[in-house]
């Protein structure tokens, strides 16, 4: 394949970068004849003008796409700039001259992209000087000098150049406004190629050599003060760049688009789009793809069809992207309102409409003939010649479209629609999506057009997140603002926020932008265009809370078989008012969700609604209990419970809003859906969702007056806050729960909640209570023969034999866990039970057998999907290699492991990391890194109140401060007093030691 890319910049912001004549030209008359299929037979892509991020993408995408056997050949003309390291950028657009590296091109960038590149036959030419002034008489192209040819030489390259470092590539005269001129290389390379005399051998070729010989000459001749310059390197085959032509070249073709002869010049060109509004804002991928080259068949139109919620801006997109490429269809720029979803006005008929379209192009109104296939006859004839380009806005769908089209392949059709165009023929679709954050900031930020203090930052933001990304709720949420500027956007934002509480969301959004219809307005449109059976389950998908819908919930909220709802989501989905963005889960946009809840409002009863609410409750009520049953049988399925635990990924979102949505009607199924499966996300690390459940569960429980209910909901909320760093919070519920397993006498239960409290006091340094605890759950879990609980509590003896040194006891503890956890085929038993073992051995410098039990728990710990016990693996093993003296390996498990323990809000996790990576730091000689690892571990060891960590912290930091004497004295003493504190008189002496030899040396 022969891909070509012409990049052209004339324009530029910068006031220091002079305006060109030349590049727009050049990449126009280049396009021509490299597109010409019997001269250079290239698929080519133009590029005028653009900003440096939209230049980098498509060089990016252009090199990237290429196969081995693909011939490529990247043109640019513009500016060329140094900066004073010497190296060569290339400015686009919006290029400052101070800050060459963020707003320009560099040489560096393009040759990186194509050592990238599979292609090993590449042709870079530059229309690009770099020398210093304008000479009298002429203008040039650029202000500083570089070597062209050496900055983007490589293998598999030749690269050409207008000029040498010491030369200006020239325009033909100065600069003046007039029509665009092409460069002098340009030029004589465009007629060489065109002409056929360029083929200097006269083998009907014209090559690369062929081509640099014919433009060093002609060049030379047009003026001594340019030399075009060549460089090669290791080309693979021949490189040919064109076909001598033997006759006038047929029509060329540009980016499949065939540059027909230019109508008379007496008939005047017709343009009746749009304006282009002023702040358009964050749709450059969507412009990229709407300026790409069509992929449609050789002889066809090129049709991209725009589609997407009402108010995404598809109008505005195709309006912006008709006049970006008015260029390229100089004969007419044509623009229709078709008006499928326009308040109060049915849909233009075809037949209207191409009356229309012909009255545009000046056919006299007896000339169009009364039948619709008579005038779309007429029609492809009147434009069969011509370049033109169609906007047909607001189409209801394709048999609307269909006979609006024209025959001809050199015109464009920009159609929009909310309903997606799947079944009109050979059209590219573009699904518009709503704005970044980033985008809708900005033009927020644009529309206001008032000083938004910095404080006021995260007003914008919540106002954004309200819109939900979608223009027209940000326009009309700006023009609130502006009408009443005393507002301010705190208060914007307030009002938008408080109206989230009303049944009637939308309320805010009422007043219509530019006198339309506003976003009520907008979906009702939508709606009304739904038969009665599709209106329902709008209505119903609108009652889901959570953030995705199945279509078994979907099926549920409509009380209909789920192969029937497939069919109905399909439709709501091509009329953009639903997504899919994974195979079977769907999902509303906030603001038709808030409209399907009104519309739910006015035309449901409230038994329905409560009862479809119910029925998706119960639906996910059971399929928790499926998955809870699959993980809790030790004889499931390896690959029953890899399911059980994708379903509770996937849908502990909305696990968790249901479980909120049954707290606010009191309803049971809060219960039922914590127990079921709280603990299990807890145990793959997602605490916040886990969390949801149990607080909600704990208040139905409260309401129902079901004790046992509510102390394993508060049970469940004291794991999350321990494993959170909350230990006061933890404390309190593990209180509560006690005190009514014990008034019900549950003696199991009441064992869980002493394994909570005695870790509790184990990472305060409480080592007498925690043992305490431990004990005494031992002995109801033997008398109630419950293997794993007792599994863990012997866990948690040994953790705190190992805290006070007794390693002997610590390993007899662990071992006797691992052996509950096994004959119990109790695996996370079995993974934290190896992972305290292998600490113990550690300790004891059993180094090996310490591996491989941290190897053994963390095998455990993926094949049980369990994140933490992940985390506790690879902390492990980041120890054995410190202590092996091997710093770069436990680095990298230590880094794991921070990464980890940051993605579960692990804060003790973070600060023993820290502390690991404090340590390897020291041994590595990078005290600076050390000095802040061990500062940050400190920091959060003292907000979670583990003296024990920070006594390490600390100690570490101490011994990093090398050169700061005070600083380890202060972090030693620390250290010391932590230590006795803890009772570990030991450490604390030899803490001791160390700062009595530093004090010493005075």
């Amino acid at each position: 394949m022969r891909r070509a890319l012409l990049i052209g910049c004339a324009n530029y912001n910068d006031a220091g970068l002079h305006a060109l004549r030349a590049p727009t030209q050049d990449v126009t008359e280049l396009a021509v004849v490299l597109g010409d299929q019997s001269i250079g037979d290239f698929d080519v892509e133009m590029l005028s003008d653009a900003p440096e991020y939209v230049v980098r993408r498509r060089i990016e995408r252009f090199f990237t796409e290429s196969g081995p056997d693909d011939m490529l050949l990247l043109y640019l003309s513009g500016h060329g700039l140094r900066d004073e390291a010497g190296r060569l950028f290339f400015a686009a657009s919006d290029t400052e001259l101070g800050l060459l590296d963020s707003t320009a091109v560099s040489a560096e960038y393009i040759s990186r992209r194509m050592e990238q590149s599979f292609s090993q036959r590449i042709v870079v030419v530059l229309d690009c000087c770099f020398s210093g002034a304008f000479p009298v008489g002429r203008a040039h192209k650029s202000v500083e000098q570089v070597e062209v040819s050496a900055a983007l030489n490589g293998q598999g390259r030749v690269v050409l150049a207008s000029s040498k470092a010491t030369e200006y590539s020239f325009e033909g005269g100065t600069l003046v406004k007039e029509e665009p001129a092409a460069s002098i290389f340009t030029q004589v390379l465009v007629g060489g190629l065109r002409s056929g005399a360029a083929d200097v051998d006269r083998d009907g070729w014209i090559t690369v050599d062929d081509l640099y010989t014919y433009v060093h000459r002609e060049v030379r001749s047009a003026t001594k003060s340019q030399t075009p310059t060549r460089s090669l390197s290791e080309v693979t085959g021949t490189l040919w760049i064109a076909k001598a032509p033997e006759r006038p070249a047929p029509v060329p073709m540009v980016t499949g688009l065939p540059l027909l002869p230019t109508t008379a010049k007496s008939a005047a060109v017709v343009n009746c789009l749009p304006r282009a509004v002023p702040d358009f804002t964050g749709r450059d991928e969507a412009l990229e793809q709407l300026a790409r080259p069509p992929r449609t068949m050789a002889g066809t139109v090129t049709i991209q069809a725009i589609s997407g919620i009402a108010g995404v801006g598809k109008t505005q997109l195709a309006v912006q992207a008709a006049h970006l490429l008015t260029d390229r269809y100089p004969d007419a720029q044509l623009y229709l309102d078709l008006q499928g979803f326009t308040p109060g006005r049915p849909p233009v008929d075809p037949t209207a409409a191409l009356e229309s379209l012909l009255r545009e192009l000046e056919v006299p109104a007896d000339r169009v003939p009364p039948d619709l296939d008579q005038r779309a006859a007429l029609w492809r004839a009147q434009v069969a010649h011509r370049r033109i380009l169609l906007v047909l806005d607001n189409a209801v769908d394709e048999a609307q479209v269909q006979p609006l089209l024209p025959g001809a392949a050199h015109c464009l059709v920009l159609v929009t629609s909310r309903h997606t165009m799947v079944e009109l023929a050979g059209a590219e679709l573009l699904v518009l999506d709503v704005l970044s954050d980033e985008s809708s900031t900005a033009l927020f930020r644009s529309l206001v057009r008032l000083p938004i203090k910095t404080a006021d930052d995260p007003a914008v933001r919540q106002v954004v997140s309200i819109c939900g990304g979608l223009p027209l709720a940000i326009r009309m949420a700006a023009g609130r603002l502006r009408r009443r500027p005393q507002l301010g956007v705190a208060g914007l934002a307030a009002e938008l926020t408080d109206a989230q509480s009303e049944p009637k969301v939308l309320r805010s959004f009422e007043l219509p932008y530019g006198g339309g219809p506003g976003i009520r307005g907008a979906f009702a449109m939508s709606y009304a265009a739904l038969a009665p059976e599709q209106q329902l389950l709008f209505r119903r998908l609108g009652l889901h809370p959570g953030p995705e819908i199945s279509v078994a919930a979907a099926a549920a909220l409509g009380d209909v078989p789920s192969a029937a709802v497939e069919p109905s989501l399909e439709d709501l989905m091509g009329r953009c008012l639903v997504q899919e963005p994974v195979a079977g889960r769907f999902i509303l946009h906030d603001l038709l969700r808030a409209y399907a809840r009104e519309r739910s409002v006015d035309d449901d009863t409230d038994e329905s609604r409560l009862e479809a609410e119910r029925r998706l409750l119960a639906l996910h009520l059971r399929e928790a209990k499926t998955a809870a049953e699959a993980l809790a049988q030790p004889s499931a399925e390896a690959s029953s419970r890899r399911e059980a635990r994708a379903w509770l990924e996937l849908e502990r979102g909305n696990l968790a809003a249901l479980a909120q949505l049954a707290q606010a009607r009191s309803e049971a199924h809060a219960v039922g859906l914590a127990a079921a499966s709280a603990e299990h996300l807890l145990a793959l690390g997602y605490l916040d969702d886990a969390e949801t459940l149990y607080r909600a569960a704990a208040a139905v429980a409260e309401a129902l007056d079901a004790p046992s209910d509510l102390a394993a909901a508060h049970l469940g909320l004291a794991e999350v806050e321990r494993f959170t760093g909350r230990y006061e919070d933890a404390g309190n519920d593990y209180r509560i729960a006690q005190g009514i397993y014990t008034r019900t006498e549950q003696g199991a239960d009441q064992s869980r909640v002493l394994y909570g409290l005695g870790e509790l006091a184990r990472v305060t340094g409480d080592y007498g209570t925690a043992r305490e605890c431990f004990l005494t759950g031992i002995e109801l879990c033997t008398m109630a023969s419950v293997r794993r609980l007792e599994a863990d509590a012997w866990r948690g003896l040994g953790e705190v034999s190992q805290a006070v040194g007794d390693l002997t006891a610590a390993r007899r503890s662990y071992q006797q866990s691992v052996d509950l956890s096994s004959a119990e085929n109790y695996r996370l038993g079995q993974l934290f039970g190896l992972t305290g073992l292998g600490e113990a051995e550690r300790a004891l410098q059993l180094y090996d057998t310490s591996r491989q039990h941290y190897e053994t728990a963390l095998e455990i710990a993926v094949e049980e999907g369990h994140r933490r016990g992940q985390v506790n693996a690879l902390y492990g093993l980041g120890e054995v290699a410190r202590l092996m003296a091997q710093p770069r390996v436990a680095q990298g498990f230590y880094t794991r492991v921070l990464d980890g323990s940051r993605e579960l809000d692990n804060r003790r996790g973070q600060a023993y990391s820290l502390i690991g990576l404090g340590q390897v730091a020291v041994a590595l000689g990078e005290l600076t890194s050390a000095v802040d690892h061990f500062t940050a571990a400190a920091e959060i060891c003292s907000e979670l109140g583990d003296r024990r960590g920070r006594a390490t912290a600390l100690t570490g930091l101490g011994d990093a401060c090398t050169n700061d004497r005070d600083a380890a004295l202060n972090a030693w003493h620390g250290a010391a007093i932590d230590y006795a504190a803890l009772g570990l008189i030991d450490s604390a002496e030899e803490i001791r030691e160390r700062i009595e030899n530093l004090t010493g040396a005075d």
